[in-house]
């Protein structure tokens, strides 16, 4: 069980430094060629950096209910706003639903963790 825990610290600490780059991509290509699907790019490595801090601190028995939702919420925004990059009508809502399933389902999710671990 040890070794487990120690390798999803080993994963998150690689996590946060790829997010960490996805992050500095996406602003520079942002500032300096000024392309729109970088804001997607900046959105998915910050549910990424997220992701990887909930990684890291699970590992040692502690429940991170605020960034994992956070996560949810960058991962949703990048859905967002990749379909409204696209401007199709039709797959913009359906990115718009397969955006809000996502956020929904990752709520509940975290949610009923949460519960359980007050149970306890």
């Amino acid at each position: 069980m040890q070794h487990t825990k120690w390798d999803m610290r080993k994963w998150g600490n690689i996590g946060l430094i790829f997010s960490f780059f996805g992050i500095l991509i996406g602003v520079i290509g942002l500032l300096a060629f000024h392309s729109i699907y970088s804001i997607s790019v900046i959105w998915i490595s910050l549910g990424a950096f997220f992701a990887s801090i909930v990684m890291r601190k699970e590992s040692a028995k502690r429940q991170m209910v605020k960034f994992r939702f956070a996560s949810g919420i960058c991962l949703a925004a990048a859905i967002f706003s990749q379909a409204i990059i696209i401007k199709n009508q039709n797959f913009a809502m359906i990115m718009y639903i397969v955006g809000f399933i996502f956020l929904i389902l990752f709520t509940v999710d975290t949610y009923k963790k949460y519960l359980k671990n007050q149970d306890n």
